[in-house]
């Protein structure tokens, strides 16, 4: 059964814009009636429940009996995945209800360098948005629909809409495609146990919080605190974890504090031999990585 995914935000009758978050308020802040946070249709709000199954829906705005988007909505899933499936066919899978997107770790800017054994090193810069070659099919769906996902604030049903598949093996999405800020201690976790002869490419999306001149690797911004423990995010042995994007060609990648990006590929846990931190690493280039921004 295929969960309605809610509409992010709304806009009550004195136009103001309001997240779905206050609906669980009492008393709710908004003056009805209350119509799409991207078009004019009439919306209802839901509160938080749980299903039969054990399933924790959280609240949302859905649109009223009868009622359909208009043409155009940032907010009409259906038709803003329908379009990002066009636009990735043969990268992206249509399976019923379901989305598929296809894993290759072929990157491109990697197989033009090989081309030309006289050109000297390959240009590593290819897979940042300093690069001339466009990005690598599945890099570009995989942006778009971590785009499409934040859109829809990481509805669970939004994400149920989508599966990813490297070879034969079908992945849940939440098992290929991380927040930085929110999913580091179960990404490390999973790297860690998992053998590299099993392992697949995985997406990273996060802030930029910090640039190193040194080797320009990009630091990515995890939340300040484990709800679990009431501190910094650790990993099973009480360490520090931080996600890294590194450019195997220690050159600047052209990407600024505060901007988004998604790493796509071969990510790895990694610890200083002289201890400290444990790094969620990913080597760009050399077959291993590349990024965009969103």
């Amino acid at each position: 059964m295929i969960m309605s995914i809610g509409i992010p935000r709304a806009v009550d009758v004195e136009k103001r814009s309001f997240d779905r978050w206050v609906i669980e308020l009492e008393p709710q802040p908004f003056a009805r009636p209350l119509s799409c946070g991207g078009c004019h249709a009439r919306v209802e709000p839901v509160t938080g429940y749980m299903t039969r199954k054990g399933t924790t829906v959280d609240p949302l705005y859905r649109l009223g009996r009868g009622v359909s988007h208009e043409n155009g909505c940032v907010y009409d899933f259906d038709a803003q995945v329908g379009q990002l499936h066009q636009r990735n066919v043969g990268v992206v899978e249509k399976d019923g209800d379901l989305y598929v997107l296809v894993l290759n770790m072929e990157l491109e800017g990697e197989q033009a360098a090989s081309k030309d054994a006289k050109s000297g090193p390959r240009n590593r810069l290819a897979f940042s948005r300093v690069g001339i070659p466009p990005l690598h099919p599945t890099l570009r769906a995989a942006s778009e629909i971590a785009k499409l996902l934040r859109k829809f604030e990481h509805d669970p049903a939004a994400k149920a809409r989508f599966r990813a598949r490297y070879g034969r093996r079908v992945i849940a999405w939440e098992n290929f495609c991380f927040d930085a800020a929110h999913d580091l201690k179960r990404l490390h976790r999973m790297l860690s146990t998992t053998r590299v002869e099993v392992d697949h490419p995985r997406a990273v999306v996060g802030r930029v919080e910090h640039v190193r001149q040194r080797d320009g690797s990009l630091y990515l911004a995890v939340r300040e605190s484990d709800p679990a423990t009431r501190g910094p995010v650790r990993s099973g042995e009480g360490v520090p974890i931080k996600p890294v994007l590194r450019p195997s060609s220690g050159s600047a990648l052209g990407v600024a504090v505060d901007e988004t990006v998604v790493g796509y590929g071969m990510w790895i846990p990694w610890t200083p031999p002289s201890g400290g931190p444990h790094y969620v690493t990913l080597w760009l280039g050399a077959h291993r990585g590349a990024m965009a921004t969103l």
